[in-house]
């Protein structure tokens, strides 16, 4: 499966606000790796463009926090699944 790398889309995944407190300011694009079917996960190597939400700093340094897993982070943060969002977002952008 080709990875997708585009800083156009990372631009565009940071301009909406943060999927968790809808923050506006400090927006990362996070490569999600949440364990899911079907979706691939990052093994070494940055998980493909096409997988990425926005979070704001501190949502984001909140989910890289030491001895945590992004499993929980978003199962006690977002009562969705992630890659709903990614795709919803991949939905709207027009390249």
């Amino acid at each position: 499966m080709k990875r997708l790398r585009s800083t156009k889309y990372l631009g565009f995944v940071r301009s909406h606000p943060c999927m968790i407190c809808e923050n506006n300011y400090g927006v990362h694009a996070h490569h999600l790796r949440k364990k899911k079917d079907n979706y691939p996960k990052a093994m070494g190597m940055k998980v493909s463009d096409e997988f990425t939400v926005p979070l704001c700093w501190s949502c984001h340094a909140r989910l890289h926090q030491p001895n945590s897993s992004e499993d929980r982070f978003w199962d006690a943060e977002y009562t969705d699944d992630p890659y709903n969002y990614a795709e919803k977002l991949r939905k709207e952008f027009n390249e």
